[in-house]
């Protein structure tokens, strides 16, 4: 209870620290904005307010200019006005700035809160790589829409339009410190990934075939459903996420071992199934035309390992997780439960979680039994959820009473009564 306490005053404490910041942030982009208004080293510099739900969170003077000197000097001119306006160290204040390249244009972003890094002014000016038109280092235009799982987000944002867009990876300098993205205008990217992987995807993807692909980022969907189980092979020395448009979808890449042969074998249903698979999940779903689970646990090929069964049926849901040899039990009990009444069921070894129909409770004894039908050894897990009492759990053997009945002691007394219901419905169908 202390600590509960203690804890209040420290959030209000917080709340008026990052009120007063937000305050004197707003303050400071007010003051750039009034030197913005007057100054004349570079007539035309705009001053972009940058605000985000609880107030401003800093600025950006933006200008264009014609030569690398002239951004030198435009960055001076920036930082030592942003010094004058004195922002708090939590708000961002940057200038961003464009200037001619070889190839094309270069549009840096840089701190106006410190000096920037010597090494970021080489990389902007340099010569474009192949096919390039334009360079944004420090933002970027596609940085909110690509996934970057697997890239740190610290690093600073490099950024290449170009219309061959492979051609510009190949050539793409791999500096130390930035995350690299090359993006068709208004079509295809690749990345944001740290620098020095960007030429060697590029190459996997060319080899492959990138006609057989369209690139979002570090996602790549295969067009023809076909070569995915190619494009997982070939293409798996990098990580990427690969998916169809029919519903399949798997990550690859070091250290990912993805089920290449139920894949084929999915694919080889023509449809009739769907397949996810990543480092934290593997699932396979049925659609309601497709042959459906009994199918699937009879004829699909052993992946080896536990996954997740998604079967939907007429009026009710089933979700059987485990390997496919324990599956081949639980599926069939699962089907037995919801077909007497049951309208979910999510069963997998050591834990049975029923939705039993509150309206009809005729049918609970019945679902009860089928749920015994596997015959398990020990005691299970099982959770029960009626109308009300959605969370009741306790532990059984398969032909035992309920034991350990977890009760909210604070609960209403209809919730109790339906408690006791449903305890009661398990306990009718124990033999022992």
């Amino acid at each position: 209870m202390l600590k509960r306490w203690l804890t209040v005053p420290v959030m209000i404490v917080a709340a008026l620290v990052s009120g007063c910041a937000v305050f004197a942030t707003g303050k400071a982009a007010t003051r750039l904005e009034e030197w913005g208004a007057t100054q004349t080293d570079f007539p035309g510099a705009r001053v972009v307010r940058h605000e985000w739900k609880m107030g401003t969170t800093g600025a950006a003077v933006h200008h264009s200019v014609g030569s690398y000197s002239e951004a030198r000097r435009f960055a001076e001119v920036v930082r030592e006005a942003v010094a004058k306006v004195k922002p708090p160290k939590s708000s961002r204040f940057v200038g961003r700035v464009d200037w001619p390249v070889v190839g094309g244009r270069t549009s840096f972003e840089f701190t106006a809160q410190g000096d920037v890094d010597e090494t970021l002014w080489q990389v902007a000016d340099a010569a474009l790589p192949a096919g390039a038109t334009m360079r944004r280092l420090g933002w970027g235009e596609v940085n909110d829409k690509a996934r970057t799982q697997r890239t740190d987000r610290n690093l600073t944002m490099l950024e290449y339009d170009s219309p061959d867009l492979l051609a510009t990876a190949k050539d793409a300098p791999a500096p130390d410190g930035v995350r690299t993205v090359v993006r068709t205008v208004g079509g295809a990217w690749l990345g944001p990934f740290v620098a020095h992987e960007v030429a060697p995807r590029a190459r996997s993807l060319e080899s492959f075939g990138a006609e057989r692909l369209s690139l979002k980022g570090e996602h790549l969907v295969v067009l023809d459903p076909a070569d995915l189980p190619a494009a997982a092979t070939e293409l798996g020395g990098h990580a990427w996420g690969l998916s169809s448009e029919n519903g399949l979808s798997l990550d690859v890449g070091p250290g990912l071992d993805p089920p290449l042969e139920l894949l084929a074998w999915v694919i080889g249903t023509d449809g009739g199934y769907s397949l996810r698979y990543s480092s934290h999940q593997f699932e396979v779903g049925t659609r309601m035309d497709s042959p459906g689970c009994g199918h699937f646990l009879a004829e699909a090929p052993d992946p080896g390992r536990p996954f997740k069964l998604s079967c939907p049926t007429q009026g009710a849901r089933i979700f059987v997780e485990g390997s496919q040899a324990a599956m081949r039990t639980l599926y069939p009990a699962a089907e037995a439960a919801t077909g007497a009444g049951a309208t979910f069921a999510s069963l997998s070894p050591g834990r049975l979680n029923v939705n039993l129909d509150h309206e009809r409770p005729e049918t609970w004894s019945r679902v009860t039994a089928a749920l015994r039908a596997i015959g398990w050894e020990g005691e299970w897990e099982v959770n029960l959820q009626g109308r009300i009492a959605r969370h009741l759990t306790f532990r059984s053997t398969a032909d035992g009473q309920a034991k350990g009945v977890e009760r909210d002691r604070r609960a209403s007394d209809e919730y109790k009564a339906e408690v006791e219901r449903l305890v009661d419905a398990w306990n009718a169908s124990a033999t022992t």
